[in-house]
């Protein structure tokens, strides 16, 4: 297990919960990003669930916040070609039976973030994030994506998923 860019989510019965994460760099024969869950227990065993891209995408620098019996991941590195100048990727990981569904949310994205930080705000019930990268389309002409540093602090209103901008 040679990853980078995965997440880690300890649970309170002492599973871990790995998601994602890619091996080599992009200019490497071998370079392949996961688009798995792998649950690991107190015992040490491993179980591995793969998911079609299409319900979930090859995921790599992102958050993995564990609210509840759900773990939201938020944002992605990902292949070139998937990242959507605007958009934030948002996924619901169930951790009683591994199902992840896609979610919608609306308002004021961060847009496409990766290697940022996120922390839940119990008082709010919603999803704090911070730092890290976005790729934008700077010139605002669709010739390509420009990774820029995020600066804005962006919240996740869990009960409406709803962006708000800070």
């Amino acid at each position: 297990f040679d990853r980078f860019g995965y997440s880690l989510t300890a649970l309170e019965d002492g599973r871990f919960i790995t998601i994602g994460g890619e091996q080599e760099d992009s200019y490497s024969p071998d370079y392949y990003i996961y688009n798995d869950v792998i649950v690991h227990s107190k015992e040490g065993q491993a179980k591995i669930f793969t998911y079609p891209k299409d319900v979930f995408p090859p995921t790599d620098g992102h958050t993995a916040t564990l609210v509840g019996n759900w773990i939201y991941i938020i944002g992605c590195l990902g292949h070139l070609e998937s990242r959507v100048s605007g958009f934030t990727p948002v996924y619901r990981l169930n951790i009683a039976d591994y199902n992840i569904e896609t979610l919608t949310t609306s308002g004021d994205m961060p847009g496409w973030i990766y290697h940022h930080q996120a922390v839940y705000l119990a008082e709010s019930n919603s999803i704090q994030i911070f730092n890290g990268a976005q790729d934008r389309d700077i010139s605002g002409k669709g010739d390509g994506l420009t990774a820029i540093r995020n600066d804005g602090i962006h919240l996740l209103q869990l009960d409406s998923l709803t962006w708000e901008k800070e």
